[in-house]
């Protein structure tokens, strides 16, 4: 079937994949800089059980925090992701 379109709308049509791509690239940017504050937030907390010698208990107690912020975290991206491609 051969459609014949409006320029407007392709035209239109293109910005909107321009702006989807654009959204895809500072998604991954951003789990990309999640994912490093997070190694660097790991090493300052390997430090601090180094320098202050914390006990066992104490460094468990503070990995299953840190578990449960990320859990939570990570949820609240995907439900932003979610969002974001449920529009489309």
């Amino acid at each position: 079937m051969n459609e014949i379109t409006n320029p407007r709308i392709e035209k239109m049509n293109a910005q909107i994949d321009k702006t989807r791509a654009k959204i895809a690239e500072l998604q991954a940017k951003l789990r990309e800089q999640e994912r490093q504050k997070k190694n660097l937030e790991d090493m300052e907390i390997v430090a601090r059980f180094r320098s202050e010698q914390i006990g066992s208990i104490d460094a468990l107690n503070l990995a299953k925090t840190d578990a449960d912020l990320d859990a939570t975290i990570n949820t609240e991206i995907k439900k932003e992701d979610f969002n974001t491609y449920e529009a489309h």
